[in-house]
């Protein structure tokens, strides 16, 4: 749609679409893994995976783990897995 001035009406941009982000976190403990499931936001896919690879830098902390982020039709757009740093994680 556009404005009274034929210029592109702000109010008319589609939503962001919704992609879901789904990690498995090992770690230290008794279970031995964390899952997250959780919904990320994005006007565009490319802007989804930044914030997906944002999310996963800071969820695993320095430890290893894998994390893919589907698309609304399920679809992988992005996945990755990572090792932990040698050292990275020191018991107490």
């Amino acid at each position: 749609m556009t404005g009274p001035d034929g210029a592109p009406d702000p109010g008319s941009a589609p939503p962001p679409a919704r992609y879901r982000l789904q990690c498995v976190v090992h770690r230290e403990s008794a279970s031995g893994i964390i899952i997250h499931d959780e919904q990320i936001f994005g006007r565009s896919e490319v802007t989804a995976i930044a914030d997906a690879k944002a999310r996963f830098a800071h969820l695993l902390a320095g430890r290893s783990g894998s994390a893919a982020l589907r698309d609304a039709a399920g679809r992988v757009v992005w996945s990755t897995q990572q090792n932990a740093a040698p050292g990275a994680f020191k018991p107490l």
